[in-house]
């Protein structure tokens, strides 16, 4: 999957109003819990563990390369998955034992398993520029879970992995 990825991102790393996600920040996302107090993060990194030796691993099938956001002026670029019930279970868990450290309301019923590829800048419409793949890449094995934090900056979001536990076998 990762040599699928990196030729796309590759293609469209020219373009303008394209900011393709750094290789070393692709990531699923299972649950976002947003902004939170820093002393909290122990805490938080206990509960990831223990879900990541509940779970299984599993593998999720792609489904689309899409534009997403606004019909008009999409924001980003994903490559969507199919939805599974491992995912779903994943999501469920996660929400469950987070849901309390969060400041924001996170209202997703239904997630969508997706690895966001590119943002697209305000005001520019890349779809006539960017041509999607038509051929999707294989199964994408889920064998660990990690907690990032986001660090926004001129150049765009960056990625800090906090921690990172493997799921069973």
């Amino acid at each position: 999957m990762e040599l699928a990825l990196s030729s796309f991102l590759d293609r469209i790393a020219g373009i303008a109003g394209v900011r393709p996600t750094l290789r070393p920040n692709l990531h699923l996302t299972a649950y976002f819990i947003g902004s939170v107090q820093a002393e909290l993060t122990p805490v938080i990194l206990s509960n990831v563990e223990r879900i990541a030796l509940e779970l299984q691993a599993f593998a999720l099938s792609p489904r689309i390369f899409e534009f997403r956001g606004k019909a008009t002026h999409p924001s980003m670029i994903w490559l969507a998955f199919e939805q599974s019930v491992d995912f779903l279970k994943l999501h469920d868990r996660l929400r469950l034992a987070l849901a309390t450290f969060q400041n924001t309301g996170n209202s997703i019923q239904q997630p969508v398993p997706h690895i966001t590829l590119a943002r697209i800048r305000g005001g520019h419409d890349v779809r006539s520029e960017v041509v999607l793949p038509d051929q999707l890449p294989a199964a994408l094995k889920v064998d660990r879970i990690g907690l990032w934090r986001t660090h926004s900056t001129p150049s765009g979001v960056r990625y800090e992995r906090l921690s990172e536990s493997r799921l069973r076998e």
